[in-house]
C-alpha cells in the first residue's frame, strides 16, 4: 500500500503541478496582459502627461514671446513718437531758418537797392552840380585863350552878349 499510496500521491502530484502549471501559465498570461494594458496606459498618460509638460512649456514660451513682442512693439511706438518729435521740432527750426535766411536776403536786397538809389541820387546832383562847370570848362576850351605873361589873353568878336564880347572859337590848326 505503500507503494499504491506513493503512485497515487505522485499521480495526484502530478496532475496538482499540471494544474498548477496550466493556472501558472493562465496568471501568467493575465498578468502579461494586464501589464501590458497598464503599460500602455502609462504610455498614453505619460504621452499626455508630455504632451501637457510640453503644452504647457509652450504656452509659457508663447506667452513670454509674446509679451516681448508686446514690449518690444510699445518700445518701438514709443521710440517712433520720439523720432516723430524730433522730426517735426527739426522742421520747425529748419522753417524758421530758411525765414530768417530769406528776411536776410530781401533786407540785403533791399539795403542795395536803397544803397543804389542812393549813390544815383548822389551822383545825380553830383553831375547837376558840375554840369555847370563842365560846360564852362568846355566853353574854355573851346575858346579862343593864350597866357600873355601873368594875364590871360582871349580873341574876342565884335559882337556882343549883354555887356561881354563874345569869345572867338578856336580854329582848328
Amino acid at each position: 500500500m505503500n507503494q499504491d499510496n506513493l503512485t497515487n500521491m505522485q499521480k495526484e502530484m502530478s496532475a496538482f503541478f499540471y494544474a498548477f502549471q496550466k493556472e501558472c501559465s493562465g496568471l501568467a498570461k493575465k498578468v502579461d496582459s494586464s501589464l501590458q494594458q497598464s503599460l500602455q496606459m502609462q504610455r498614453k498618460e505619460l504621452a499626455d502627461i508630455a504632451a501637457g509638460s510640453v503644452e504647457k512649456g509652450l504656452e509659457k514660451a508663447i506667452s513670454r514671446y509674446n509679451q516681448t513682442l508686446y514690449e518690444s512693439n510699445k518700445s518701438l511706438g514709443f521710440k517712433i513718437q520720439q523720432l516723430e518729435n524730433s522730426l517735426e521740432a527739426v522742421n520747425r527750426k529748419h522753417k524758421q531758418l530758411v525765414f530768417k535766411y530769406w528776411l536776410g536776403a530781401v533786407i540785403c536786397l533791399a539795403t542795395i537797392v536803397i544803397s543804389a538809389s542812393y549813390l544815383l541820387y548822389h551822383y545825380k546832383s553830383a553831375i547837376d552840380q558840375n554840369k555847370l562847370t563842365a560846360e564852362l570848362t568846355q566853353k574854355v576850351n573851346e575858346a579862343d585863350l593864350r597866357i600873355c605873361g601873368e594875364n590871360l589873353c582871349a580873341a574876342v568878336s565884335s559882337q556882343k552878349y549883354g555887356k561881354y564880347y563874345l569869345v572867338k572859337k578856336r580854329s582848328a590848326e
